[in-house]
């Protein structure tokens, strides 16, 4: 298990048993509480109606506290997920310039081959290799999968990213315990999916460039 997968699924696996817990112990009181043949009809329902309340009122206050929780943990991890910005020498923006009128005399004819070499000093720069995409589409037209090894890393970058926003978004209001629908649980699913596709590409890309 990855990283980011190891602070995030034991948040949300501790909730589900919390949620499994106190629903039990609510349904046991209400059963319960139906069972008393003491009671009058009227009186279990409304100490039914109470437990209903109160169930309600704990679910949200849980709800609140683990999606709380998973928002902390996404903002302490994605650093480390995102990685140090890499240092740039003080003729970076010399180095770029050279770069794009290679890029630009090549035209059409620049290969994945050639790009890679041309690109080789800003590789861990992910926004400035998006820009040289940008301007390798300008110059040689609809990239059709021709520069795959050069922007590999800035695809999965980029891919990482709008993952990571996604979970980013949904982090707040994820678990819901008011929510046991195919539709509900399905949105927990594809967080979880996020969050490991995160993993796997962090992890990927650190270990290249190592």
């Amino acid at each position: 298990m990855g990283k980011f997968k190891n602070a995030v699924l034991p948040v949300m696996e501790k909730y589900s048993e919390e949620i499994k817990e106190i629903r039990k112990a609510y349904d046991d009181a209400i059963n319960k509480t139906n069972r008393h043949s003491g009671y009058t009809q009227q009186y279990k329902l409304d100490v039914i109606s109470e437990l209903k309340q109160e169930l309600t009122s704990t679910l949200k206050l849980l709800d609140e506290k683990y999606n709380n929780k998973l928002q902390e943990i996404i903002q302490t991890e994605k650093p480390s997920i995102l990685g140090k910005p890499k240092e740039k020498p003080a003729d970076y923006q010399v180095q770029i310039s050279n770069a794009l009128k290679f890029i630009e005399m090549a035209g059409k004819n620049l290969s994945d081959d050639q790009a890679y070499e041309i690109l080789k000093p800003f590789k861990g720069d992910h926004e400035t290799m998006a820009i040289f995409k940008n301007a390798i589409v300008g110059v040689a037209g609809s990239l059709e999968n021709r520069f795959e090894n050069t922007f590999k890393d800035t695809n999965n970058y980029m891919k990482m990213l709008d993952q990571l926003k996604d979970v980013e978004g949904n982090a707040g209001k994820i678990l819901n315990g008011f929510d046991n629908s195919y539709q509900g649980r399905l949105k927990v699913h594809l967080f979880k999916d996020s969050v490991d596709s995160i993993d796997q590409i962090s992890e990927s890309m650190n270990g290249e460039e190592e």
